[in-house]
């Protein structure tokens, strides 16, 4: 469902339109190309006619699963889309790829054609732009499932200033990639947690425990539940960034389950 701001003082809310895409999820829009793509929960990426808010239409759906599992996260900057998609085998812990594409046309004559992908950390999530489409910024939230499969949280800068819009020969290949890992802040769990940031250091031993229901009471004797055992978890493996904010040089990246 897509809403719209109408012109009054008040800006009342009115729904300019609806449109059943299955299970759609994020979307970004291109002014430039008057399009919306929409990630959908499974491996689909869903290309939208938004030259007419009050008539949307797809224009064509792409799938993903020759990069991975599922399409995590989407963002576009004219030309440029980044959609983060999770690793085909272990998806919560396994490293991801951000997939690009690049788009043509604009409306209902729109286009968006792989230019390749790029390499980031476990379970990217979220992306997102800086203001002129030079870099992008991937939050890698690394889930916790069970104690062999935590991965470390850690964010993405990916460099896309190579990228030309006019050009019919774009590639991903030209793009750099660094990682910002959390490892200095390991062992400092006690301190973080006196600061308000949630650190948990635990790795649960079970499938199933440790995914926020009633039957996971911790205490932090070491214990889990009804005497299940639990393993430490380091700082940077208990960190999850979820979402991105970014304005000028700056980016804000939330870590959700740390309260932070």
């Amino acid at each position: 469902m897509f809403i719209g701001m109408t012109q009054s003082p008040l800006s009342a809310v009115a729904l300019l339109d609806s449109l059943n895409l299955g299970e759609a999820e994020i979307a970004a829009y291109s002014s430039e190309h008057k399009v919306l793509v929409v990630t959908t929960v499974g491996d689909e990426i869903k290309l939208v006619d938004a030259s007419d808010l009050s008539d949307l239409s797809v224009v064509d759906s792409l799938g993903i699963s020759q990069y991975g599992s599922s399409a995590q996260g989407v963002d576009v900057s004219g030309g440029l889309v980044a959609v983060a998609v999770a690793n085909k085998t272990n998806p919560n812990s396994g490293r991801g790829e951000v997939v690009f594409f690049q788009l043509s046309g604009e409306g209902s004559t729109a286009a968006m054609a792989a230019i390749g992908s790029v390499p980031v950390g476990s379970l990217p999530d979220a992306v997102s732009f800086n203001h002129d489409g030079s870099k992008l910024i991937v939050a890698n939230e690394a889930q916790s499932i069970t104690a062999a499969t935590d991965a470390e949280g850690s964010i993405s800068i990916i460099d896309t200033s190579s990228f030309d819009p006019i050009s019919s020969s774009n590639s991903a290949s030209t793009f750099t990639h660094n990682e910002l890992t959390f490892g200095s802040y390991n062992g400092q769990d006690v301190k973080l947690n006196l600061q308000g940031v949630r650190i948990s250091g635990r790795n649960y031993a079970q499938t199933g425990l440790g995914d926020g229901d009633a039957a996971d009471a911790v205490d932090f004797t070491g214990t889990l539940d009804a005497g299940q055992p639990s393993t430490p978890a380091t700082v940077a493996q208990d960190l999850e960034p979820e979402c991105i904010a970014v304005l000028g040089d700056r980016a804000w990246v939330t870590l959700q389950e740390n309260n932070a």
